[in-house]
């Protein structure tokens, strides 16, 4: 078992060279309904937050 945790964190770590972790601060009622709108448009609120910044990133 100690052997598949040992390969796990290889592979998570090898994802992760990468990637970047963006902490947003806001209240958990803000973050509810964020969560929400994600939900109903059928995303993660990870890739709900990405696409809007790409939106906002072509819109320059």
């Amino acid at each position: 078992m100690a052997y598949k945790k040992e390969i796990q964190a290889r592979a998570t770590a090898k994802y992760m060279e990468d990637k970047h972790t963006i902490r947003v601060v806001v209240t958990k009622k803000k973050a509810e309904e964020y969560k929400e709108r994600a939900k109903k448009q059928g995303k993660s609120l990870n890739q709900y937050i990405i696409d809007l910044i790409e939106d906002d990133l072509k819109n320059e």
